[in-house]
């Protein structure tokens, strides 16, 4: 079967062949480039026959990535997502914790490693009481972080609960269409 016909019937499944494929197809991708880099390194400073050796490995990564880059459009163009159930299990497991760590470094001026050491216990000590991304309060960090022997920062709860709202992180990442579209030609 034409390895494109076999992913093109992939789509139609509800399965992650596609991703899958793509992933190791990334593999050879990236053995070219080795072979393509260890050409290079044995070569001297002058011209040598050994860039012939290139060509090949080139060209194959080439075609490997134009056709898992082809793949990959058609799968994601039509793949449809349950966003109840995506939303659900986003809120549920601190995903955004990093973001809370980003703003008390930009807000309070604190390094990161002090930061990410502070939101590790807070996610730590949440999900061993039950508690849920909504349940931390700047109270509850502020706790956190004495602790650990660290200054309380203050932080307004607002900016607490955007940083681990996974909705407000999307709505900070989000790229306007039209430079999607842009990229992707």
């Amino acid at each position: 079967m034409n390895i494109h016909l076999h992913h093109l019937l992939c789509l139609k499944r509800k399965n992650p062949d596609v991703a899958e494929l793509a992933r190791a197809k990334s593999t050879i991708v990236n053995g070219e480039l080795v072979t393509i880099l260890t050409i290079l390194k044995a070569i001297p400073y002058t011209y040598n026959r050994d860039l012939q050796e290139i060509t090949p490995h080139l060209w194959n990564a080439v075609k490997v990535t134009q056709d898992t880059l082809s793949i990959v459009t058609k799968m994601l163009l039509s793949v449809k997502f349950k966003e109840d159930r995506c939303l659900e299990l986003a809120g549920t497991n601190f995903a955004t914790a990093t973001d809370l760590a980003d703003i008390m470094v930009r807000e309070k001026q604190i390094p990161f490693r002090t930061a990410h050491k502070i939101v590790g216990r807070i996610v730590n000590e949440a999900t061993a009481s039950g508690l849920k991304e909504a349940d931390i309060t700047s109270e509850y960090i502020d706790d956190i972080a004495s602790e650990l022997g660290f200054e309380k920062l203050g932080l307004e709860d607002d900016l607490v609960q955007k940083a681990l709202n996974p909705l407000e992180n999307v709505k900070m990442r989000t790229v306007p269409v039209v430079l999607l579209l842009l990229w992707l030609k």
